[in-house]
């Protein structure tokens, strides 16, 4: 797979992604050292949008590490129900 068609593919499921959240309220800005950040209801949260399989990279671990260290919690979204869970429109249980 050629890196062009990987990135189209991403593209595709993050636009998707963003634009339910941005539907439910949230504020996007795509910044690092994730893919975004995400504020819903007041409070901001890194978010890292990955494809099925897709896996951290190991700056991403590292971020993820000292976010678990700092009690700040970071959000992973592969499909539309990881969002909906995330802003709080889909029971979690």
């Amino acid at each position: 797979m050629s890196v062009h068609r990987f990135a189209a593919r991403r593209d595709t499921v993050e636009s998707g992604l963003i634009a339910l959240a941005e539907r439910l309220g949230a504020l996007i800005v795509q910044a690092g050292p994730f893919d975004l950040w995400c504020c819903h209801r007041g409070i901001w949260r890194p978010v890292e949008i990955k494809s099925p399989r897709g896996q951290y990279t190991q700056a991403q671990k590292r971020f993820l590490y000292r976010c678990q260290l700092a009690g700040a919690p970071a959000w992973l979204w592969r499909c539309e129900e990881d969002v909906l869970k995330c802003l709080g429109a889909l029971d979690s249980a």
